[in-house]
């Protein structure tokens, strides 16, 4: 059955939530989803919605997902991109002001 909250408890401004506001709470079917729901969700749902804008989008989604996980090194990210399945990580560059990845098995496009 569904356990009933208060409203308040689904109302949330997504410009103001962090990433513990995003922790899923799903005792019984977890806290993971498959890779095809993934899929459907980024290349057909978004492409559908937003055709030849879907890159640019992705980019700028990207780029606040990347505020939001507050990673501040190489280290960071590639233990976070694992926990998170994002793919396999290999970091090709790595200075004080830039660095440069590659994703190996990418959650999004491996395969396609």
């Amino acid at each position: 059955m569904f356990e009933e909250k208060e409203e308040k408890d689904f109302i949330r401004e997504p410009a103001n939530m962090n990433i513990k506001d995003l922790k899923p709470e799903r005792p019984t079917v977890g806290d993971e989803m498959p890779v095809l729901l993934w899929r459907l969700i980024r290349i057909v749902g978004m492409h559908h919605i937003l055709g030849e804008e879907t890159p640019t989008a992705v980019y700028f989604i990207g780029k606040k997902i990347g505020r939001l996980l507050e990673i501040h090194s190489t280290e960071e990210l590639q233990k976070t991109l694992t926990e998170l399945k994002v793919g396999k990580l290999k970091i090709l560059s790595d200075t004080p002001n830039f660095f440069q990845i590659a994703i190996g098995e990418c959650v999004t496009c491996a395969g396609i």
